[in-house]
């Protein structure tokens, strides 16, 4: 019982011991946005998402209709034109329902997220796959703290990648639970359930999850010899529970109607032309670069013109490189066939992310994959590879600490916590996270908004007449949309401004409040769509005009 007790109270400690290492590792990647004001992306992008999300806060106020942003009106089923931000809006709802901050809340529930992944990521590599405690934190970092995730993070949309852990160890403990009947239901419901979350949060995170699959499913029909009994399982399953199987299906289907009620209408403009898709594609050697903000290697990056591309920074930092070609070579010596299925769709998955010359594999995808032809980055599906990259990594040092000569667990654990400290330096970046706005700076240009629309206003549209053309140009058109976004969450009154990466049939450059065209535009907008008690509010005056 002693004994027992003992080693109960060890592992205990053991994990409180990771848990604090993990939180530490939080706190140096965000220390930016935790110790200095500032808040994850930029005022374009990241406003963008805030508002996204507050537009659910509003929704449950009762202010705003659940599918229509109170933006581009009078168009409805506006959220379909971009991400939904549902999973965000999980956390920050109930952090603006408690009176914090809109852009607090918005950094608590990415912060939040991020943490939570991390911490699933742990528990699937530690309690699941059964790694000791130092392979499994090694693993997760490499996972959470992944160079390319934490680069990616400036789109607040793929923290999202952080509840894809998730997915992967509900299907894990389904297919290995195929005999105890609650926990292979219980499993198959969370897998699709989160699934359809990341659906709700950013449908091409969750497209890409369902490429990794496929992707997944054709690797290991290709290294497993025991390949035709695992297929026979899998019909077996089927046929054996097809109740449970039609259940499961209703289930998603279900789940996914709000979704496709808003989405589908807008399926035939959300296509993007191979052309345009083919220009973003990375190119192949691009598996090296960690972006010129990566805190160890970013000066030799940005020495190489060729490689500071803004979307393409999908590679692996030095260390990390060897140790996945050590992978590579002790998987065939050991003979797992799950590492080399884990291993092969991480290179089918980089080969979708990037080209040689014209050709790439995502072509495949975009042809016959539904939703596949609205993606415009078909890199970002590097961001998939991450935890597999974690997870094989976490396996390499499963091995070579139990072959380990080193008796002392003291030393052993030391080495690896250098090793993973090591891993999360070499992916990190140099400010921790990028950002490129602050939450002063925030406050203070909605506090400017200070004069709310006359009561018979119905809706209104933003001009600024101390403007020049010169501001049409992109990313300055951003400020004009944006706060008219603003304006109207203030003040709950629809502005006819909006932005998304989609568009509405007919909408024009109505926009852009910069341009030459836009008044012309905006006489047009609301002479189609028969407005009245239409207002004009100018940024620089601070005046409502009446005009329709």
């Amino acid at each position: 019982m002693d004994n027992n007790s003992n080693g109960q109270e060890s592992n205990k400690y053991g994990s409180l011991l990771i848990l604090a290492i993990l939180l530490l590792f939080e706190v140096w990647t965000f220390r930016k946005v935790l110790f200095n004001g500032a808040m994850i992306g930029s005022d374009r992008d990241g406003l963008l998402s805030v508002l996204m999300t507050e537009h659910w806060f509003k929704v449950l106020c009762g202010k705003e209709q659940w599918n229509t942003w109170i933006c581009m009106y009078p168009v409805t089923n506006s959220v379909a034109f971009n991400d939904m931000y549902i999973l965000h809006a999980i956390l920050y709802c109930p952090l603006r329902f408690l009176g914090v901050n809109k852009y607090i809340a918005m950094t608590s529930a990415q912060l939040l997220w991020h943490f939570i992944g991390t911490c699933i990521m742990y528990r699937f590599l530690n309690k699941i796959l059964k790694y000791e405690r130092i392979p499994s934190l090694i693993g997760a970092t490499a996972f959470s703290f992944g160079s390319y995730y934490l680069y990616k993070l400036w789109h607040c949309q793929f923290v999202s990648l952080s509840v894809v852990p998730l997915v992967i160890l509900s299907l894990y403990c389904f297919w290995n639970n195929m005999d105890n009947d609650r926990i292979r239901r219980k499993s198959a419901a969370i897998a699709i359930l989160t699934e359809v979350l990341i659906f709700y949060t950013s449908p091409y995170m969750a497209e890409y999850v369902l490429v990794t699959f496929i992707l997944f499913v054709f690797s290991m029909l290709i290294v497993r010899r025991d390949r035709k009994s695992q297929v026979i399982a899998a019909f077996k399953y089927v046929r054996n529970h097809l109740l449970e199987v039609l259940a499961l299906i209703l289930m998603g289907i279900i789940s996914m109607i709000p979704l496709l009620y808003v989405y589908l209408p807008t399926r035939s403009t959300s296509v993007r032309s191979w052309e345009e898709v083919l220009s973003i594609s990375a190119p192949w050697y691009y598996f090296f670069n960690v972006s010129s903000t990566n805190l160890l290697y970013g000066k030799v990056i940005q020495k190489i013109p060729a490689l500071t591309d803004a979307e393409w920074p999908i590679g692996f930092p030095f260390f990390e490189l060897i140790l996945l070609a050590l992978v590579f070579v002790f998987m065939f010596r050991e003979k797992k066939s799950n590492i080399k299925g884990l291993f092969l769709t991480s290179f089918l998955i980089y080969c979708c992310a990037t080209k040689v010359g014209n050709f790439t594999i995502w072509k495949v995808f975009y042809k016959f994959f539904p939703g596949a032809s609205g993606m415009r980055v078909p890199c970002r599906i590097a961001l998939i590879m991450l935890p597999f990259v974690g997870i094989m990594l976490a396996w390499l040092f499963e091995l070579f600490f139990s072959r380990s000569k080193i008796q002392s667990n003291m030393i052993l654990n030391t080495v690896g916590v250098i090793i993973a400290v090591f891993v999360l330096l070499e992916n990190g970046q140099k400010d921790g996270v990028i950002s490129a706005w602050n939450y002063p700076d925030a406050v203070a240009r909605e506090a400017v908004l200070d004069v709310p629309p006359p009561e018979d206003c119905a809706s209104f549209y933003c001009i600024d007449s101390m403007a020049d053309e010169s501001q049409s140009e992109n990313p300055y058109f951003y400020k004009g949309f944006l706060d008219a976004w603003l304006l109207a969450e203030k003040y709950d009154v629809p502005t006819l401004n909006g932005f998304a990466s989609f568009l509405p049939e007919g909408y024009g450059t109505v926009y852009n409040i910069y341009t030459s065209e836009y008044p012309s535009e905006i006489d047009r907008w609301v002479s189609d769509n028969s407005l009245v008690n239409v207002y004009c509010y100018d940024f620089a005056t601070k005046e409502w005009t009446r005009k329709g």
